[in-house]
């Protein structure tokens, strides 16, 4: 065969080991270790922040509101965004999307923000379940520029108060307002703002086309508020117009803006449950964005409320799986909305079901899922799961401080650490050594490395201090931070007094599962309420041993720890019933509001 020419096969077998030079080598194709979340994300590269400036970074001109994305472009993933720090964000709207920029005069150079987005599953975005495989994130770099002057900055705070940037929470537009709604009463680089409620011919009113607007207060920051007036037969407009001015500026009365108007449709009381059904989701993420931490459905690691009535007149009740536990993740108080979180050892998914009710209409039950990330029980994080950090004086050279910050990188100088929970601190420098100590003791380190653990095992309840003292090159460095050790909430915040047993004139405390109990813990903003469980002929309450002036004298006494310092106090009852004079003493740890 002509193949086998010799020819013929030499020049065969040439090319042969022409083809398989590099053989021994061959290209190994990469691949592709990211999931299919992270890709989600990644294709967000082209995502630019809006402004009005031009430049993808600059915030200066966002001084109310910008959008960001909350799917990507499949659909397939739902986008949740949290800042650090939040200090400029007065707000993050999990379902619009949008971001409520507050810009404080003070700040006079540029400032690094970071904005962190997690790709959520949309099939479970109400379940909000992500698990390490399913779920990714990203942060994008922001630097918020300053603006000192003040025309500039009247202008920048006004091109953020139109109509389809005003805070509707995601769940209306200008062109449909069914539920209330705030406007702010001050703006980014020491502006305020004015809100007027115009009639058709031009002059104010407080009500007007199904609006009614309470004015604001720019001294406190209290927003106005929009209480809306919806009918079942008749559809409704009004205008709110902006003025802005500078903060003691000499204009009187301000720039105003463009004229913004609202269309308030009919609406039936079941549409209005309905709608309010629609937005449970959105109402747990706002407050878990109002406790400030950082969380979000998907991992909670802190303390919340949870609102209990909805925006157009409906009332909230919110039912945890398995919440009431003393061990549990979460203990829910339904009488003000207050969740506590103890984080358990592993992440601990739970069903939180809402059910919006209102009269003449059928009431609705959304369940939604909610993650406690781990980390808690005898090895966790702390009561509120932060982790602090130690940073250098900030102006190195004239002081030796050190400065303890949260994780929104905010100062701080004391936390709370519930007992037998351990908390962990790290400085954010490089020493030559450290060395920590509890409570002054300085004959054994706690620590000679730039991390420590603060086990509250062994502490009193109370205040106690952690002290830190690094050694540079050059310079000593040192700081303390307080901690208040306070115990695990109890199972309620309702406390009965029961009469002793036979033969004792000592009054018993109670929790809500009727066992005796020898201490609670108060927070500084949840009043908690102690009654009797027996009717007396008089009650005499009593504060720290205070004597001199009652508490109450009635079966039922309130115990507010607003006035009340951190640490341990101690309430007393004294109870005559007959002839017997009963009393106990049921002492109490007022713990930091995280």
């Amino acid at each position: 065969m002509a193949f086998n020419h010799p020819l013929r096969s030499g020049a065969a077998l040439l090319a042969i080991v022409f083809l398989c030079v590099g053989c021994r080598n061959p290209v190994t194709p990469s691949t592709d270790t990211r999931t299919t979340a992270q890709k989600a994300l990644d294709s967000l590269t082209g995502f630019e922040f809006p402004t009005l400036t031009g430049s993808t970074n600059d915030l200066s001109s966002l001084s109310t509101s910008f959008m960001v994305p909350v799917l990507t472009a499949d659909g397939v993933y739902a986008l949740s965004w949290t800042a650090t720090p939040m200090t400029y964000f007065k707000k993050i709207d999990p379902l619009s999307g949008q971001i409520f920029v507050a810009i404080p005069d003070s700040v006079t150079a540029d400032t690094p923000v970071t904005l962190t987005v997690t790709a959520i599953p949309t099939a479970s975005r109400s379940a909000a379940e992500v698990s390490g495989t399913e779920g990714a994130t990203k942060d994008y770099s922001v630097v918020i520029h300053p603006i000192a002057d003040t025309a500039t900055a009247v202008a920048a705070v006004l091109g953020g108060l139109s109509g389809n940037l005003l805070d509707f929470s995601g769940k209306d537009d200008v062109d449909h307002v069914s539920g209330n709604f705030e406007l702010p009463s001050v703006g980014s680089f020491g502006t305020e703002v004015e809100w007027v409620l115009a009639t058709p011919a031009g002059s104010r009113a407080t009500t007007v086309g199904g609006l009614t607007l309470t004015p604001g207060n720019p001294a406190t920051g209290a927003p106005a508020s929009v209480t809306v007036i919806t009918s079942t037969t008749t559809s409704s407009t009004a205008t709110l117009t902006p003025t802005v001015k500078k903060k003691g500026g000499s204009g009187a009365t301000g720039t105003p803006g463009t004229p913004i108007t609202i269309t308030v449709p009919t609406i039936t009381a079941q549409q209005k449950v309905d709608l309010d059904a629609a937005a449970l989701s959105e109402l747990v993420g706002n407050a878990l964005v109002k406790a400030g931490k950082g969380d979000t459905i998907a991992a909670i690691t802190s303390d919340f409320t949870l609102p209990l009535a909805g925006d157009r007149g409906t009332i909230l009740a919110w039912t945890f799986a398995a919440a009431r536990v003393t061990t549990g993740p979460v203990a829910y108080t339904p009488a003000s909305g207050a969740v506590l979180v103890t984080p358990a050892a592993t992440d601990t998914s739970l069903a939180l079901a809402g059910t919006i009710s209102m009269a003449d209409a059928n009431p609705k039950t959304i369940t939604i899922k909610v993650k406690v990330k781990g980390g808690g029980g005898s090895s966790g994080t702390g009561s509120n799961s932060i982790s602090v950090v130690v940073t250098d004086p900030t102006t190195p050279g004239t002081s030796a401080s050190l400065s303890f910050l949260d994780p929104g990188s905010v100062a701080i100088t004391s936390y709370t650490l519930k007992k037998g929970h351990t908390q962990a601190l790290n400085a954010s420098f490089e020493a030559t050594s450290y060395s920590w100590y509890i409570d002054g003791i300085t004959g054994t380190s706690l620590s000679s490395t730039a991390s420590c653990n603060v086990d509250s095992t062994n502490l009193g309840y109370g205040r106690h201090f952690l002290f830190l003292e690094a050694t540079g090159t050059s310079i000593i460095l040192s700081g303390s931070i307080a901690i208040d050790v306070v115990p695990l909430p109890e199972p309620g915040l309702a406390v009965t007094v029961a009469l002793p047993a036979a033969g004792s004139s000592v009054l018993t405390f109670q929790d809500s599962a009727a066992a005796t109990i020898t201490t609670i813990i108060i927070r500084k903003t949840t009043p908690v309420e102690v009654k009797t469980s027996f009717a007396g002929s008089s009650f005499a309450w009593y504060l720290d041993n205070d004597f001199a002036t009652k508490a109450s004298t009635t079966a039922t006494c309130t115990v507010d720890a607003a006035s009340l310092g951190y640490g341990r106090h101690s309430l007393t009852l004294e109870a005559k019933v007959g002839d017997i004079v009963y009393s106990g003493t049921l002492p109490f740890d007022v713990g930091a509001v995280p």
